[in-house]
């Protein structure tokens, strides 16, 4: 999956177009847990002190200092954007594995891009989730390291560690399987704690 990763910031009703993970070197197996959730990761987080409604710059702070963006014009609900506000973006990465009852050759991949936002009025705030479907089948199994190997639609081998032992007992080599990785970031901006 020599998939390419472009992330850009401007929350609004389109605030992040993102693609899908990177997975770049073909040479060395990349290793996934069969989790829903695998990792998730702050991005930005400050508390809103300054706005420019002119340039439609926000200026945030936090524990290493002061970050600057500048909110599009597709963010509708800019106004709402009040200093004290707190901004929080956040990205989850992982990677769901569903064993099938077919052995047969069907190798697809499907992909799909999920985008929400904040309703009309609200402070800004939405998510886009991408998600890539694979089926495919098993071409290897490590039994001592609960891993199995798939081969993706382009042609790379990928491992994935099935931490779910009762789905490890159940995959036999040349099993057919759906390997769904997704990736959310969601960004929202909320009033002060009170």
């Amino acid at each position: 999956m020599a998939l390419t990763r472009s992330v850009l910031i401007s929350l609004g009703t389109a605030f992040i177009l993102m693609g899908h993970a990177a997975y770049a070197d073909s040479t060395k197996p990349l290793v996934e847990d069969a989790i829903v959730v695998a990792e998730k990761y702050s991005v930005m987080e400050g508390a809103v002190t300054k706005i420019d409604s002119a340039t439609r710059t926000v200026t945030l702070k936090n524990e290493q200092g002061e970050t600057q963006f500048v909110a599009s014009h597709a963010i509708k609900s800019f106004p709402q954007i009040k200093v004290g506000d707190h901004l929080n973006i956040t990205f989850e990465i992982g990677v769901a594995v569903e064993l099938l009852n077919s052995k047969g050759n069907i190798r697809k991949e499907d992909q799909t891009t999920t985008v929400t936002s904040a309703a009309p009025g609200d402070k800004p705030a939405g998510a886009v989730t991408n998600t890539t479907s694979v089926i495919t089948d098993v071409m290897e199994i490590d039994k001592a390291k609960r891993n199995i190997a798939v081969k993706g639609m382009d042609g790379e081998i990928h491992v994935i560690h099935i931490k779910n032992k009762k789905l490890f007992k159940q995959i036999a080599l040349h099993d057919q399987i759906k390997v769904i990785y997704f990736d959310e970031m969601k960004a929202a901006i909320t009033a002060p704690k009170k």
